[in-house]
């Protein structure tokens, strides 16, 4: 995108030809079936999506939208935001600004999908991943010490982990818990681990047969014609033209999402880890497939030689944290319906690092929150309320000091308050 940009400084024909085809191309992605342009897509939405989009194209308040189930929505939040894309790039198709920066910020959102798939292939630099993902890490510890968060001890990155990643998943293989396919991938085999007596899905099993959270999964990273069974899922994924390589026995490829993890915990802490955490919405299938492969590398027994009795276990706790949501749905940057952390310190009005660290403290670990108008000034009042009490500690104490250093005996009482607390 930032290449295209720069070799086209003005929305010329050739660029509205290009941008155009990407409209195109994420229409059929949201609508198959619909036969649209840019100028007739708004008339088309309101009509079609009358709960989500105004006659003007605008997406409708959350608050005018009926009630629904916390999946219905999820999937209007999804679909709102689609479509609030579609008719953004379709309001600068059909009116180019004067401005080029306005142009592609309306655009953006379609064009750079497009140009990756279009011109993904011809990216051989390496520079280009280490550097994304170097920017996004230093983002993360920034917005992290600006909160007041202390940095981890230590701090992994997968590709400085690929050689152990390659033996970790050459281990599955010999054991028979894995399997190379024509492609050069390598697939974990969920039947010939739950053959060895191992269970799978520990943590949600009635989620392992979902195919929607398989696909959310896996998406890309799988071929179904070259997968044994639907379940098993990608170790170790062939490298397509344009995307990172490292060499295996298996050809050029890069880890899968799951045994990443299972690999660098394994180097860090060993073959057991006492409690691991993460969003709700991980806990299948990323968590449990990190299960899978990581107790079928450090159990003794095979696919093909095992006993009876208790399986090696990975992990103590699992800790599964709520989500932030707003309007009833996941806070996330796939549905572009978030708001950054160092975006909500630079907007004022109340919100400061102690406020927000509050928001987050608000509701239990476990527990959804929901951020709305008025939680900022929740957030305010209970910090408050521990000012005026830290304030009065502070001031107890002052007058102790100030009656001992005059020689004062300053009574330590243990009355019946104190007997209660004590006591519980």
């Amino acid at each position: 995108m930032k290449q295209f940009i720069e070799q086209n400084p003005t929305a010329n024909a050739e660029v509205l030809s290009t941008t155009n085809d990407a409209w195109q191309a994420y229409l059929k992605k949201v609508a198959p079936d619909a036969e649209l342009t840019p100028a007739t897509f708004v008339q088309w939405a309101s009509k079609t999506y009358p709960q989500l989009v105004g006659t003007e194209g605008e997406a409708k308040p959350d608050e005018q939208v009926p009630a629904r189930s916390s999946e219905d929505i999820e999937k209007d939040v999804k679909m709102k935001m689609h479509l609030k894309t579609l008719a953004n790039a379709a309001g600068v198709i059909n009116s180019p600004p004067s401005e080029i920066n306005i142009f592609y910020d309306g655009v953006k959102d379609i064009l750079s999908p497009y140009l990756d798939k279009r011109d993904g292939h011809s990216v051989t630099d390496p520079k280009v991943f280490r550097d994304t993902a170097a920017y996004w890490e230093n983002h993360f510890n920034e917005d992290m010490a600006k909160l007041n968060v202390l940095p981890p001890t230590i701090t992994t990155r997968v590709s400085e982990f690929v050689p152990e990643n390659v033996s970790f998943v050459e281990t599955l293989v010999n054991k028979g818990f894995a399997y190379p396919t024509t492609d050069g991938s390598v697939y974990f085999d969920v039947e010939a681990y739950r053959g060895a007596g191992h269970h799978y899905a520990k943590l949600q099993p009635w989620n392992a047969a979902s195919d929607s959270l398989l696909q959310d999964g896996e998406g890309a990273l799988t071929s179904q014609d070259t997968k044994k069974g639907k379940g098993d899922f990608a170790l170790w994924k062939a490298s397509k033209p344009g995307e990172p390589g490292w060499d295996s026995p298996w050809g050029k490829g890069r880890p899968g999402w799951h045994i990443e993890c299972s690999v660098m915990c394994s180097e860090v802490l060993g073959k057991q880890v006492d409690i691991h955490s993460g969003g709700i919405d991980l806990a299948f299938p990323h968590h449990d497939n990190e299960i899978a492969q990581s107790e079928a590398f450090w159990d003794p027994c095979t696919a093909s030689e095992h006993s009876s009795g208790e399986r090696h276990q990975w992990v103590n706790y699992f800790i599964h944290m709520g989500h932030l949501e707003i309007s009833g749905a996941k806070m996330s940057k796939s549905l572009k319906n978030f708001v950054s952390i160092r975006e909500a310190l630079d907007r004022g009005g109340g919100w400061t690092s102690r406020r927000l660290r509050i928001v987050f403290l608000l509701g239990g670990w476990k527990e959804r929150i929901e951020i709305r108008e008025g939680v900022i000034n929740e957030a305010q009042s209970f910090e408050n309320t521990l000012n005026k009490f830290f304030t009065k500690v502070r001031s107890l104490r002052s007058e102790q000091e100030i009656k001992e250093a005059s020689g004062e005996t300053v009574p330590q009482l243990f009355g019946e308050r104190e007997h209660a607390l004590w006591k519980e």
